[in-house]
Protein backbone atom coordinates (compact mmCIF):
# COMPACT_ATOMS: atom_id res chain seq x y z
CA UNK A 1 0.00 0.00 0.00
CA UNK A 2 1.32 3.42 -0.98
CA UNK A 3 1.79 5.85 1.93
CA UNK A 4 -0.54 8.82 2.21
CA UNK A 5 1.41 11.88 1.05
CA UNK A 6 -1.11 14.55 1.99
CA UNK A 7 -3.55 14.82 4.91
CA UNK A 8 -5.76 17.54 6.34
CA UNK A 9 -5.78 17.48 10.14
CA UNK A 10 -9.11 19.03 11.06
CA UNK A 11 -10.99 19.98 14.20
CA UNK A 12 -14.22 21.84 14.87
CA UNK A 13 -15.74 23.65 17.80
CA UNK A 14 -19.54 23.53 17.94
CA UNK A 15 -22.44 24.98 19.90
CA UNK A 16 -23.07 21.50 21.34
CA UNK A 17 -22.83 17.80 20.61
CA UNK A 18 -25.95 17.14 18.51
CA UNK A 19 -25.28 17.14 14.76
CA UNK A 20 -28.98 17.67 13.93
CA UNK A 21 -29.49 20.71 16.14
CA UNK A 22 -26.11 22.25 16.99
CA UNK A 23 -23.92 24.36 14.72
CA UNK A 24 -20.25 24.81 13.88
CA UNK A 25 -18.53 27.73 15.65
CA UNK A 26 -14.96 27.30 14.39
CA UNK A 27 -13.05 25.27 11.79
CA UNK A 28 -9.32 24.72 12.16
CA UNK A 29 -7.13 22.64 9.88
CA UNK A 30 -3.53 22.01 8.92
CA UNK A 31 -2.29 20.71 5.57
CA UNK A 32 0.33 18.00 5.96
CA UNK A 33 2.51 16.98 3.05
CA UNK A 34 4.91 14.08 3.62
CA UNK A 35 4.36 14.52 7.36
CA UNK A 36 5.31 18.21 7.34
CA UNK A 37 2.94 21.03 8.22
CA UNK A 38 2.60 23.13 5.04
CA UNK A 39 -0.35 25.45 5.66
CA UNK A 40 -3.07 26.29 8.15
CA UNK A 41 -6.73 27.28 7.96
CA UNK A 42 -8.89 28.82 10.67
CA UNK A 43 -12.24 30.54 10.59
CA UNK A 44 -15.03 31.29 12.99
CA UNK A 45 -18.56 30.55 11.80
CA UNK A 46 -21.64 32.56 12.72
CA UNK A 47 -24.04 30.00 14.24
CA UNK A 48 -26.96 32.45 14.43
CA UNK A 49 -27.75 31.25 17.92
CA UNK A 50 -26.79 31.91 21.49
CA UNK A 51 -23.57 30.29 22.69
CA UNK A 52 -24.13 28.54 26.01
CA UNK A 53 -21.89 29.64 28.88
CA UNK A 54 -20.53 26.08 29.16
CA UNK A 55 -19.33 26.23 25.53
CA UNK A 56 -17.67 29.61 26.11
CA UNK A 57 -16.06 28.24 29.27
CA UNK A 58 -14.79 25.15 27.43
CA UNK A 59 -13.61 26.82 24.20
CA UNK A 60 -13.09 30.46 25.09
CA UNK A 61 -15.27 31.38 22.09
CA UNK A 62 -17.44 34.35 22.99
CA UNK A 63 -20.49 35.63 21.08
CA UNK A 64 -18.67 38.72 19.83
CA UNK A 65 -16.03 36.49 18.22
CA UNK A 66 -18.60 34.91 15.88
CA UNK A 67 -21.22 37.63 15.36
CA UNK A 68 -19.49 39.00 12.23
CA UNK A 69 -17.98 35.68 11.17
CA UNK A 70 -18.78 34.08 7.79
CA UNK A 71 -21.99 32.13 7.33
CA UNK A 72 -21.65 28.33 7.49
CA UNK A 73 -21.88 27.93 3.71
CA UNK A 74 -19.11 30.48 3.02
CA UNK A 75 -16.85 29.10 5.76
CA UNK A 76 -17.38 25.53 4.56
CA UNK A 77 -16.67 26.49 0.95
CA UNK A 78 -13.36 28.12 1.97
CA UNK A 79 -12.45 25.09 4.08
CA UNK A 80 -13.23 22.67 1.24
CA UNK A 81 -11.08 24.75 -1.13
CA UNK A 82 -8.26 24.55 1.42
CA UNK A 83 -8.71 20.80 1.98
CA UNK A 84 -8.93 19.79 -1.67
CA UNK A 85 -9.38 16.03 -2.00
CA UNK A 86 -6.98 15.09 0.82
CA UNK A 87 -8.11 12.58 3.47
CA UNK A 88 -8.83 13.91 6.95
CA UNK A 89 -6.92 13.26 10.16
CA UNK A 90 -8.35 14.01 13.57
CA UNK A 91 -9.05 12.84 17.09
CA UNK A 92 -12.53 11.29 16.97
CA UNK A 93 -12.61 12.60 13.41
CA UNK A 94 -15.99 10.97 12.67
CA UNK A 95 -17.61 13.41 15.11
CA UNK A 96 -16.22 16.44 13.27
CA UNK A 97 -16.88 14.75 9.92
CA UNK A 98 -20.57 14.37 10.81
CA UNK A 99 -20.89 18.13 11.41
CA UNK A 100 -19.00 18.93 8.19
CA UNK A 101 -21.12 16.45 6.23
CA UNK A 102 -24.35 17.92 7.59
CA UNK A 103 -23.24 21.47 6.74
CA UNK A 104 -22.17 20.34 3.25
CA UNK A 105 -25.51 18.61 2.60
CA UNK A 106 -27.38 21.69 3.84
CA UNK A 107 -25.32 23.88 1.48
CA UNK A 108 -25.69 21.49 -1.47
CA UNK A 109 -21.97 20.65 -1.61
CA UNK A 110 -20.74 17.14 -2.41
CA UNK A 111 -18.77 15.75 0.52
CA UNK A 112 -17.17 12.34 0.95
CA UNK A 113 -13.80 11.74 2.60
CA UNK A 114 -11.68 9.01 4.06
CA UNK A 115 -9.79 9.63 7.24
CA UNK A 116 -7.48 8.52 9.99
CA UNK A 117 -8.77 8.67 13.55
CA UNK A 118 -6.13 9.11 16.23
CA UNK A 119 -8.75 8.22 18.87
CA UNK A 120 -9.18 4.80 17.28
CA UNK A 121 -5.43 4.35 17.21
CA UNK A 122 -5.17 5.38 20.88
CA UNK A 123 -7.89 2.90 21.83
CA UNK A 124 -5.94 0.22 20.04
CA UNK A 125 -2.46 1.02 21.35
CA UNK A 126 -2.75 2.80 24.71
CA UNK A 127 -3.27 0.90 27.96
CA UNK A 128 -6.96 0.27 28.65
CA UNK A 129 -6.93 2.22 31.92
CA UNK A 130 -5.60 5.40 30.28
CA UNK A 131 -8.02 8.14 29.20
CA UNK A 132 -8.12 8.54 25.44
CA UNK A 133 -9.29 12.14 24.94
CA UNK A 134 -6.93 14.36 22.95
CA UNK A 135 -5.33 16.04 25.97
CA UNK A 136 -4.78 12.74 27.81
CA UNK A 137 -3.43 11.00 24.69
CA UNK A 138 -1.03 13.87 24.01
CA UNK A 139 0.16 13.73 27.63
CA UNK A 140 0.64 9.94 27.46
CA UNK A 141 2.61 10.19 24.20
CA UNK A 142 4.46 13.31 25.43
CA UNK A 143 3.09 15.58 22.73
CA UNK A 144 3.14 19.21 23.92
CA UNK A 145 -0.39 20.46 24.43
CA UNK A 146 -1.48 23.71 22.86
CA UNK A 147 -4.71 25.56 23.64
CA UNK A 148 -7.20 22.74 24.13
CA UNK A 149 -10.70 23.08 22.67
CA UNK A 150 -9.71 25.56 19.99
CA UNK A 151 -10.02 24.14 16.51
CA UNK A 152 -6.63 24.99 15.01
CA UNK A 153 -4.72 23.98 18.14
CA UNK A 154 -6.59 20.67 18.41
CA UNK A 155 -5.99 19.94 14.71
CA UNK A 156 -2.29 20.63 15.22
CA UNK A 157 -2.17 18.41 18.32
CA UNK A 158 -3.84 15.54 16.44
CA UNK A 159 -1.18 15.95 13.73
CA UNK A 160 1.66 15.91 16.26
CA UNK A 161 0.13 12.90 18.03
CA UNK A 162 -0.09 11.03 14.73
CA UNK A 163 3.38 12.09 13.52
CA UNK A 164 5.14 11.34 16.78
CA UNK A 165 3.75 7.86 16.85
CA UNK A 166 3.39 6.96 13.18
CA UNK A 167 6.61 4.98 13.15
CA UNK A 168 6.36 3.72 16.70
CA UNK A 169 5.49 0.15 17.59
CA UNK A 170 2.70 1.56 19.78
CA UNK A 171 0.93 3.19 16.87
CA UNK A 172 1.71 1.16 13.79
CA UNK A 173 -1.40 0.05 11.86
Amino acid sequence: MEPIRELIAVDLEMTGLQVKTDRILEIGAVRLVDGQLRDTFQTFVNPHRRIDARITELTGIRPEMVENAPEAEEALQKFLEFAGEAPFLGHNVIFDYSFLKRAAVNAGFPFERTGIDTLGLCRRFMPEEEKKNLSAACAWYQVPEETAHRALSDARMAHFLYQKNQGSEHFRT
